[in-house]
């Protein structure tokens, strides 16, 4: 049987890291939070894939719930100015770098590119919301974690017509206690099960000790990789796969 989707091409690109520490130095950017440089070379994407227009990034701990063309579909809510969509909580504005996520997003890099975002925008939102450590010659580390998420929010906090928000079900996360969404166990309303992706984080070590994983259980048993051209492993579509490094 013919697949009915288009090739699959996924690319891997080899990053220098050096180069981001180098980019860091440059900006005067302290590498100082635990996601250390990986974390920051979030900032420069649109630098790393010059080609790339459109892009969604999804962290590493992150399980997808559904077929990820309804996240990328959330680029037609785009307005001309808009560059960013992410999760916010509430109120966080008031509450600080820790209440957005950059764990999952969407971005515009081809507007990014145009307007210079990261040295014309960016960091000047960041000096204006933290400040600027003379004596150190970095950017002040108070109010903040040191994290990609403190530029990220800074950002959207002085520019706010650049970002767009997307829904709590791409990102439920323990930290937030899944955003509401309940268990299969004590809901019988499937609609409110939905999720677009589930975050591993704010788990440490209790990734099999608390209670609620059944709804995330019953979901990931039934999971279908529509996606890849895989219904389920009885009916292999013949979907083709092209794996290149550049």
């Amino acid at each position: 049987m013919d697949s009915v989707y288009p090739k699959l091409m996924i690319n891997f690109k080899i990053v220098d890291l050096q180069e981001i520490k180098t980019k860091c130095d440059n900006l005067k950017i302290p590498i100082v939070h635990h996601s250390g440089i990986w974390g920051m070379s979030k900032l420069f994407l649109d630098e790393m894939f010059p080609f790339t227009n459109q892009s969604i990034f999804i962290d590493s701990d992150m399980i997808l719930g559904t077929d990820p063309f309804y996240l990328y579909k959330e680029f037609e809510k785009f307005k001309k100015e808009t560059i960013f969509s992410l999760t916010r909580q509430k109120n966080w504005t008031k509450k600080g770098p820790n209440f957005i996520c950059s764990c999952i997003f969407l971005w515009d890099m081809e507007k990014s590119r145009k307007i210079n975002f990261l040295k014309e925008k960016m960091f000047p939102a960041a000096q204006k919301v933290f400040g600027f450590n003379e004596k150190e010659n970095y950017f002040s580390l108070k109010k903040r974690t040191g994290g990609d998420q403190d530029y990220i929010y800074a950002m959207n906090y002085i520019y706010p017509d650049y970002f767009n928000e997307i829904d709590h079900s791409w990102n439920l996360c323990y930290c937030f206690r899944f955003s509401g969404v309940q268990s299969r166990s004590k809901t019988k309303d499937s609609s409110g099960l939905f999720f677009g992706a589930i975050h591993f984080n704010c788990l440490k070590n209790k990734y099999t000790d608390f209670k609620g994983w059944e709804w995330v259980i019953e979901y990931l048993k039934w999971y279908r990789w529509d996606w890849l051209g895989l219904t389920n492993s009885k009916n292999n579509l013949g979907q083709k796969i092209v794996i290149n490094f550049i």
